[in-house]
């Protein structure tokens, strides 16, 4: 396209040329001077002013087709759009009453008072990835510090905790169930799906970090790659 317009530039200046050159052979049948350069010089500029119109619509349209073809490489994956659509909106939790922490039973409103970041994690009893996933976040979470005023809360769909435990020990025979030092709270009518609806379930089976007023702010375990530990530490320390 550029190729193309360097051409038509260059045809439409040797236009301008001709035509100058036959106005001044027109030019030398007037008898008065002073006339002649004016009609000449007024020639000059209505083409200058139409040469420029043409060029400058040309430039606008090569930008706006560069805009469309550097657009359409960046497309975003389908992960991408919802991680997009799903940060910044805020989470409904309020359903619960209380939560779980080892074999005590704390007021949900005294938990969510205590820390400004809280880590949702949605297992399902009798699924076979997810207690995996509950013991990957036990371990990997130690690994973090200055963590003061975060913590993870697991809602589980499940009717009880201790059986959910019981299947991890199964899972994992050498787990340490007591090692166990972050909340629990259980959801066997499902609860948090139903009032949050809105979400798209691949964010949420993720998890989602939200801040004090349950603004989503990252999606994704700290722990899974250098990068999501960074952007991590940049939400805690904001």
């Amino acid at each position: 396209m550029l190729y193309y317009l360097i051409l038509l530039e260059q045809f439409y200046i040797l236009f301008l040329v001709a035509n100058i050159k036959d106005d001044k052979n027109l030019f030398c049948y007037c008898t008065q001077r002073n006339y002649c350069n004016k009609y000449f010089n007024r020639q000059i500029r209505s083409l200058s002013v139409l040469y420029t119109i043409i060029l400058i619509e040309m430039k606008k349209n090569i930008i706006i087709l560069f805009l469309i073809f550097f657009s359409s490489c960046t497309q975003l994956t389908p992960e991408q759009e919802i991680i997009k659509e799903t940060l910044g909106r805020k989470v409904n939790i309020d359903m619960f009453s209380s939560v779980q922490y080892k074999t005590e039973n704390i007021p949900f409103n005294e938990f969510r008072e205590k820390y400004k970041y809280i880590s949702l994690v949605y297992l399902q009893d009798n699924c076979d990835p997810c207690y995996p996933k509950y013991i990957n976040w036990q371990y990997n979470m130690d690994s973090l510090n200055n963590l003061n005023n975060y913590t993870i809360l697991f809602i589980i769909n499940g009717d009880n905790f201790q059986n959910f435990l019981h299947k991890i020990k199964i899972y994992d025979p050498e787990y340490d169930l007591y090692m166990g030092h972050f909340y629990v709270v259980m959801d066997p009518d499902y609860k948090f799906l139903d009032n949050n609806s809105n979400f798209n379930r691949w964010a949420i089976d993720r998890s989602l970090l939200i801040n004090e007023e349950d603004i989503v702010k990252l999606i994704g375990a700290p722990f899974s790659s250098a990068r999501m530990k960074e952007l991590f530490y940049n939400v805690l320390n904001s």
